[in-house]
């Protein structure tokens, strides 16, 4: 009951100053900052502000998350691209998930979007000497060609 109170129409409007407020504060963070340790934490309440919106928001929030994960693999350190990694895994099991709905992040969209960036390539160049990395890029291949094995190997 008390959810529902929440995520009415109502609910959802009252919260948008906090989505915004949320994203402007994520926008602002450097490349540096989002490659820290604390980086799940970001990623939860970018996922959560992605729940608290609605129709044209919701693409926006997916957009911005792709965003994030391109800036991330760019980055010069371990953390950010690693982080980069995981966000590109919860982005793909996302896709999956939500190929059945109304979302635009489409299992066709993501996978259009891991080959644009080349995303395991820059994965496999940039970090094959780490253990972690191999799992993870082994996770992105497994997405992009058995869509339904996403998320199982970087949990």
């Amino acid at each position: 009951m008390c959810t529902q109170r929440y995520f009415s129409p109502e609910g959802i409007a009252a919260t948008k100053p906090i989505v915004q407020a949320s994203l402007a504060f994520v926008r602002q963070m450097t490349v540096t900052e989002l490659s820290a340790r604390e980086y799940e934490d970001i990623s939860d309440v970018l996922e959560t502000l992605k729940k608290l919106s609605t129709g044209p928001q919701r693409q926006a929030m997916d957009r911005f998350r792709l965003v994030v994960a391109e800036h991330l693999l760019e980055s010069t350190t371990f953390n950010g691209r690693m982080n980069a990694l995981k966000e590109v895994s919860r982005l793909c099991n996302d896709a999956v998930y939500s190929s059945h709905g109304d979302s635009w992040l489409t299992d066709e969209v993501m996978s259009a979007w891991l080959t644009e960036k080349r995303v395991v390539a820059v994965a496999i160049s940039r970090m094959m000497d780490k253990e972690q990395c191999v799992f993870c890029a082994a996770e992105l291949l497994c997405c992009f060609w058995v869509p339904s094995t996403c998320g199982a190997a970087i949990r």
